[in-house]
């Protein structure tokens, strides 16, 4: 399993007046916003992402834990976007940002992005078997709703195409 390429972190886009259960408060929930050369968008389901997009990660924590971003692509495979290295605490906070920006490589068709906000270290090795556990019994990424983690989680499912 080749890592991401990741990129420092860029500053958000400003916030919509409401970014689903973060602004309401207290749940936990992921926004991911893409860019591709100097357009930048928040990810809404209407345009897909592409090779070379760089994708970054935004997220309400309504408590303390160790946050990890999963992605499971159509063809079964499974990219730990976050941490990079080792898992870090994140604060309790509204709209934090992980700090690298992601960038896409040329896997195409839909992918699951499954964020945890775990009260704990999780092994990496435990995320990557549980994604891949999820995925066979599911029979699809797409159609995956969460991972056998006792960690809070949220998902969104976007599209990917090739160039």
């Amino acid at each position: 399993l080749a890592p991401p390429r990741v990129l420092p972190g860029l500053p958000m886009l400003p916030s919509p007046p409401s970014v689903g259960p973060a602004a309401r408060g207290g749940a936990f929930s992921v926004d991911i916003q893409a860019q591709r050369g100097q357009k930048r968008w928040r990810l809404d389901g209407k345009e897909p992402l592409q090779p070379g997009d760089e994708i970054r990660f935004i997220f309400n924590a309504p408590r303390p834990g160790y946050l990890y971003v999963i992605g499971l692509a159509t063809a079964g495979r499974v990219t730990l976007y976050e941490p990079q290295k080792e898992p870090r605490l994140v604060a309790r906070g509204r709209l934090q940002q992980v700090p690298d920006a992601v960038v896409l490589d040329d896997t195409a068709g839909a992918e699951r992005i499954i964020a945890l906000l775990c009260p704990t270290r999780v092994p990496r090795t435990r995320v990557l078997a549980a994604a891949q556990a999820s995925i066979l019994r599911a029979r699809s990424a797409a159609a995956v709703a969460r991972l056998e983690l006792p960690c809070v989680q949220s998902s969104r499912l976007v599209q990917r195409r090739a160039t």
